[in-house]
């Protein structure tokens, strides 16, 4: 019996592979998640900047025109 006891392998631990894999997913998704929202904020700013030329575009327009029509 005492044979038998010493062939048996000691239980293997799946859960620690499981842990790490699930920590390198983890860390993975975090990373994807930060890079769309850094693409999201600059094409946001993007954005933002091209609405603001615009605005400065057309204020530039009106001062123009009003500087025009007194004459």
């Amino acid at each position: 019996m005492d044979t038998i006891a010493c062939i048996q392998a000691p239980p293997v631990r799946k859960g620690k592979k499981k842990q790490a894999k699930d920590e390198v997913d983890r860390l993975k998704q975090a990373e994807k998640k930060k890079r769309r929202l850094e693409k999201a904020l600059a094409t946001s700013a993007a954005i933002r900047s091209e609405l603001e030329k615009k605005k400065q575009k057309k204020k530039e327009e009106q001062q123009r025109l009003a500087k025009r029509e007194p004459q």
